[in-house]
């Protein structure tokens, strides 16, 4: 919940899960409490497409590249499905450090060095590092492996979940820090995606779409003159996407929380314009003292006090 900026929304996106890559798409690089025996590994790519390749799990815990050994090489064999989306079991992965590497052969055998040129994998799809120390870091192959890969930094905790948004195609974790990071390990809002995140996932599903914050960027607390019956609000937000939310004015003239009700509650619909834009009208704001906030659902009745946990406003 981001209550400094007191913003959240709720809306619609058009999914760009499939860019026609094959690509690893989802995974658990250390999953919550006991590992079981087996996991999924979720790959995104051509709608109704059949795919044949390997998945290589490469140790990175050593900087001697010698030390660094493949400990899986998963057969990977499938169908996309409509949403160009295509879940695998294997083996449960040996926690980070290590690199995943997608590619189109593998004629090594477990337990041997990696290949340092990476001819001998064929096409190398992607790539993606996971360190579980800051040192690491600058062993991980994502990068070296595919000009596509990715390494992702660490944070001072493992990753329970990484993801690639179902959107930009962007990798997000969230990790054993109960937050979400990006590829820079800045910490991430988890109002800035559609759908809600937990560490369990959606595999099988379009990953959460990333699409930024949901802003109130304009407005008239207290026009000059006579006040209008209506007045207008802006919002910005990402250009294209349809959003519906609510806008709730809160009388914070009292020091006593309870008498601190809700005057207005105004549903919002609407596209944001080319230019991120979108223009609401509403009535006209009683004069300040208030606060403003736009959130993801309201159940209330105007004249309500304001829930002082903010948890009845979903997403904030």
């Amino acid at each position: 919940m981001c209550k400094a900026n007191i913003i959240s929304f709720w809306f619609v996106a058009t999914l760009l899960h499939n860019t026609g890559a094959q690509r690893i798409s989802e995974f658990q690089p250390n999953p919550a409490g006991i590992d079981s025996a087996t996991q999924i590994i979720e790959f995104s790519g051509v709608a109704n497409q059949n795919f044949k390749g390997f998945l290589l799990s490469i140790d990175t815990d050593f900087s001697d590249p010698d030390r660094r050994t493949v400990d899986h090489a998963f057969n990977i064999s499938g169908t996309f499905d409509s949403n160009g989306i295509l879940n695998v079991t294997v083996t449960d992965l040996e926690n980070p450090s290590f690199t995943l590497i997608l590619c189109s052969k593998f004629t090594g055998k477990i337990g041997s060095g990696y290949d340092k040129t990476f001819a001998s994998y064929g096409i190398i799809y992607d790539a993606i590092g996971v360190p579980d120390w800051s040192l690491d870091m600058n062993y991980q192959l994502g990068t070296a492996a595919s000009s596509n890969g990715t390494n992702f930094p660490y944070i001072g905790v493992e990753p329970i979940l990484l993801f690639r948004s179902g959107s930009t195609g962007d990798w997000f974790g969230f990790f054993n820090d109960s937050h979400i990071h990006n590829m820079k390990g800045e910490l991430v809002d988890d109002s800035h995606f559609i759908e809600p995140i937990n560490s369990s996932g959606t595999f099988g599903a379009v990953n959460p779409t990333y699409v930024g914050p949901i802003l109130i960027s304009e407005f008239k607390p207290n026009p000059p003159g006579t006040d209008p019956s209506t007045q207008k609000v802006e919002f910005s937000g990402p250009p294209g996407h349809f959003f519906s939310g609510w806008l709730l004015s809160i009388d914070t003239d009292h020091t006593d929380l309870s008498s601190r009700t809700v005057d207005s509650a105004e549903k919002i619909n609407g596209v944001f314009d080319s230019n991120g834009i979108l223009v609401a009208s509403i009535k006209d704001l009683e004069n300040p003292s208030f606060t403003i906030i736009l959130c993801r659902t309201f159940t209330g009745s105007t004249g309500d006090s304001f829930d002082v946990n903010f948890t009845s406003y979903g997403t904030i």
